[in-house]
């Protein structure tokens, strides 16, 4: 059981020497004079690498290998951990040599950390390792943040279950939030038209589908190609669902175009960015993994993180991180990024995310420097406020006089919007003057509120962390 950690020099060539206390537990008993082998591969979730001994490797690729081919995320995991995985082996004097890539990987330098994982050894670069040692310790002492924490700390669920022999579903990587309380609000025709204004996984339109009669529909939309290659496979086995790769925004000109204008029963807005884009460090979503500054919801279109950061000027970029990202440090930060830009392209979500930390000079407690920075500059990117504003009208538009509108955000600039729209349409014209006596008729009132604001419960946000910010609202179209 390797465990302990040790801080090693790394020599020119890649070489590093094993600690002693790890060298003996890589002895084979019957054979010692054998050297030992070992497997190296990459962590897909953390900037460091994971060695383990062949025969414990072996055992991991065996399951690797029978995951289900026909799923996205199991495809991903495979290429990247089978991909990527070098044999090693104990020279004379109990040194290992890294490949060249996956030194680039994991930015290792002249000093590296070894850390004992119970059946693997990780090896961090020791500036990297300390950098996030201290984040931990730091969101450790906030016990609302710990188990998201320790999930994070981990190879995150995916290697969990591959380890444990779980079967991967579809569903993965993702927890859809509130999902039996917006259901059962949401269906209420169960020969109706709905719609899934973003499908993500498919957790949603799974449970909608299950709740519909074989004469129902439901049309998802999403800009995720992932989430589209996800629905396919579902549209397989249930020809009731359809989906389009599209913003929602436009869900009334589909509605048009499908001639059930203004005769949906029910839709479905699950806002903001979904838990495979935020664990895929490919996506360039999360300042947690290193990977691409993209943060595109789909990286076919549009303009990435990495070009708007290299051509916005200070002013521009300050704004989107106040704006969006509700920052009050944004031009300290907004300046560090131009400065550092002049010197070397920002082409990396850690790249953007060390010069945010170092330019915020006041961290929260329990919460990452660069939080508030990546999730303006995502909306920013995505234009997810203005799809929100224009997919909430189109939304109104389509519906059916008693149609169902379900919404959940996860950010208070999304529920502002979504309150507010609520509001406005449940209280009917604003302009006539006080006191003028008007008919029901005659205020317009198109939606009625069919309950207060609603949150997870504390067992759902225990299960999944991710969903305590979460709020959904529900109206129903009066005309």
């Amino acid at each position: 059981m390797f465990r302990g950690a040790a801080a090693i020099n790394i020599d020119t060539k890649g070489r590093i020497a094993m600690p002693v206390r790890f060298r003996d537990l890589l002895i084979d008993k019957v054979e010692p004079q054998t050297n030992p082998q070992l497997v190296v591969t990459i962590d897909t979730e953390e900037p460091c690498l994971m060695i383990y001994p062949l025969n414990e490797w072996d055992l991991i690729q065996q399951k690797l290998e029978q995951l289900p081919s026909f799923n996205p995320s199991a495809r991903r995991i495979q290429r990247l951990l089978i991909g990527h995985a070098t044999d090693l082996e104990l020279d004379a004097n109990g040194r290992i040599l890294l490949p060249a890539l996956l030194r680039e990987y994991a930015q290792l330098d002249k000093k590296v950390m070894l850390l004992g994982q119970g059946k693997k050894i990780e090896l961090w670069s020791e500036s990297l390792w300390n950098t996030r040692r201290e984040t931990y310790l730091q969101a450790s002492s906030n016990t609302e943040e710990l188990p998201e924490l320790l999930h994070q700390l981990s190879l995150k669920s995916v290697m969990a279950d591959i380890i444990n022999g779980t079967e991967m579903n579809p569903e993965f990587h993702h927890k859809s939030v509130l999902l039996d309380e917006a259901v059962e609000l949401l269906v209420h025709n169960a020969d109706g038209i709905y719609m899934d204004g973003t499908f993500g996984r498919g957790g949603h339109s799974r449970l909608i589908l299950q709740h519909l009669s074989p004469q129902g529909h439901l049309h998802a939309f999403d800009k995720d190609p992932l989430a589209i290659d996800q629905a396919k496979l579902m549209m397989d086995e249930d020809t009731r669902l359809s989906i389009t790769q599209t913003s929602f925004a436009h869900l009334d000109q589909f509605a048009q175009q499908q001639n059930c204008f203004g005769q949906v029963h029910g839709i479905l807005l699950d806002l903001g960015v979904s838990s495979p884009q935020i664990d895929d460090a490919s996506r360039g979503f999360s300042f947690q993994h290193d990977g691409p500054l993209d943060m595109r919801m789909n990286p076919d279109a549009g303009e990435s993180a990495a070009q708007w950061i290299a051509r916005a000027d200070a002013e521009e970029i300050a704004n989107v991180l106040y704006h969006y990202g509700e920052e009050r440090f944004s031009r300290r930060m907004a300046r560090a990024v131009v400065e550092h830009r002049q010197q070397q392209p920002i082409t990396t979500t850690k790249q953007l995310a060390n010069i945010i930390a170092i330019a915020n000079p006041k961290w929260e407690k329990g919460k990452n420097p660069a939080t508030r920075a990546f999730q303006g500059i995502r909306i920013h990117i995505n234009e997810e406020l203005k799809d929100l504003e224009l997919g909430l009208h189109a939304a109104l538009e389509a519906l059916a006089p008693g149609g169902r509108l379900v919404v959940i955000s996860f950010h208070s600039l999304e529920d502002r919007i979504v309150k507010r729209f609520m509001r406005q349409h449940a209280k009917g014209d604003s302009h006539i003057p006080r006191g003028l006596p008007v008919t029901e008729d005659q205020l317009n009132r198109r939606l009625n509120l069919l309950s207060k604001a609603r949150k997870p419960s504390p067992h759902e946000i225990d299960i999944n962390p991710r969903s305590r910010s979460a709020v959904m609202r529900v109206a129903e179209k009066i005309a």
